[in-house]
């Protein structure tokens, strides 16, 4: 568990790094050295906004206690949600009988079959 706290430590001094520090450098130096940035400009501008999204999402992948909770949430949250879907637009689908049939379909004035659930 201290061997992926630090490893999470290291991504966390790692990360800043190379999405602020970086840029921030680059973008300070540019006029001193002449150079454009016009064609860089977009990825800093994008550097400096993931920061703050990268860096929490680091720790959380990092650490396996977290990542399975995360996974496991999720799963379930899905499993749940999918059983909802099938009990509300599907109810013939899952019955306490069992039967798997679907409901009588009713004819409608222009006679197309309708099914009303």
């Amino acid at each position: 568990m201290q061997r992926q706290f630090f490893r999470a430590l290291v991504v966390q001094t790692l990360i800043p790094f190379f999405l602020l520090y970086l840029p921030l450098i680059t973008m300070l130096c540019a006029p001193i050295l002449m150079a454009s940035l016009h064609k860089i400009d977009i990825l800093i501008q994008f550097a400096f906004v993931f920061y703050p999204i990268l860096d929490p999402i680091a720790v959380l992948m990092i650490v396996r206690d977290y990542r399975r909770a995360i996974k496991s949430f999720f799963v379930e949250q899905l499993f749940e949600r999918t059983v909802r879907i099938l009990r509300c637009c599907l109810p013939w689908l899952i019955s306490e009988d069992g039967a798997i049939t679907p409901p009588a379909a009713h004819v409608t004035a222009s006679g197309f079959p309708r099914y009303i659930y």
